[in-house]
């Protein structure tokens, strides 16, 4: 679960780079590097956006969905084994029985 969160989470953060840098803006801007750019008309440049756009929201959402899950998981152990894995992850320790 934490892998996978972690990968979600890199490629949110990816695809938000993306997103800024086909605005022209951000640290990725002048790295990507559209050869043909004149090429394109407006309605394409835009099409571009919204399809990095889309991506970067399903991800956020597929993250988002993750981490619900991990935390429901979390209660959902807790319950099943009588022990607060709340306050164990908080404070580090754990009672032994």
């Amino acid at each position: 679960m934490i892998i996978a969160l972690l990968i979600t989470i890199f490629l949110v953060a990816w695809s938000g780079l993306l997103l800024y840098a086909d605005a022209g803006k951000g640290p990725l801007a002048e790295v990507i590097v559209e050869p043909i750019s004149e090429a394109y008309a407006d309605d394409d440049k835009e099409q571009t956006e919204s399809i990095w756009e889309e991506i970067h929201e399903a991800l956020a959402s597929l993250t988002l969905l993750l981490v619900c899950i991990h935390v429901a998981g979390v209660f959902f152990s807790s319950r099943i084994h009588e022990e607060n894995l709340i306050r164990s992850m908080i404070t580090g320790y754990k009672k032994s029985r």
